[in-house]
């Protein structure tokens, strides 16, 4: 019967020391995905104090957990001279209530240089539905905002571009007709004055002309804007043009 206990014993320590091992294995492998997440998790007490914080996170300000411990997060140096630090200390208290929250708030990163994250708060809950931690977590998007509004400025400078390549199109459809009219314009004055019974409107006939001649030239400058036609480079003197 001794022996049959002692067994029994023994097979219980094996039993025992095989979870412990399991249980051991399990925390090792949670730490590691913990740990090497590209994305800045950590956890908070319902006050907001700092429980755990991953290395990703930890990396972002060179800091350690034994310097972190129990600070109040808001206090941490991630939030250092951050803008948003009203909007964490509120979502600190929310979600310690049950409300979740998440909003783009503005951290200091490497060398002290600000960086936008994709921030949550989120409440951690036992069995029965109780809060019992808050579970903080981020992602990193100050290159993907940058990217963003790289994208939009560039989309704005191609929709100003169709803008002033329809406007050259109706300028090149006016000038054209403009034209016309000009050189309609043009030939019935140099009809006029070859007339020998208008030889005393000959000034008259010629202000016609000039002025016809000057309105072409402008229509000229249309056609060029529109690239229907080839631009008319000539030498200038600046003094003579001012």
């Amino acid at each position: 019967q001794a022996l049959c206990i002692l067994v029994a014993v023994l097979a219980t320590a094996r039993e025992y020391e095989a979870r412990g091992r399991a249980a051991h294995s399990a925390q090792r492998l949670y730490r590691a995905m913990f740990d090497q997440t590209y994305q800045y998790v950590g956890l908070l007490d319902l006050d907001g104090r700092l429980m755990e914080a991953n290395r990703t996170s930890l990396t972002v300000i060179d800091g350690s957990m034994d310097q972190l411990r129990g600070l109040p997060f808001a206090d941490t140096p991630w939030w250092a001279g951050s803008p948003d630090r009203a909007y964490l200390e509120a979502a600190i208290a929310g979600a310690a209530a049950g409300q979740p929250f998440r909003r783009e708030l503005t951290i200091r990163g490497p060398h002290g240089l600000p960086r936008l994250l994709d921030f949550s708060l989120r409440p951690l809950r036992d069995e029965i539905g109780r809060v019992i931690r808050l579970i903080p977590e981020a992602r990193d998007i100050t290159e993907e905002r940058a990217a963003q509004r790289a994208h939009e400025k560039i989309e704005a400078q191609l929709h100003q571009a169709h803008k002033l390549e329809a406007v050259g199109q109706l300028a090149g459809g006016i000038a054209h007709d403009f034209n016309n009219l000009l050189t309609v314009i043009q030939g019935f004055t140099s009809l006029l004055l070859g007339a020998p019974d208008l030889a005393g409107r000959r000034a008259e006939l010629g202000h016609i002309a000039s002025a016809s001649e000057r309105a072409m030239a402008l229509t000229r400058q249309l056609l060029t804007f529109s690239n229907d036609a080839v631009p008319d480079e000539q030498v200038v003197r600046l003094d003579a043009l001012v």
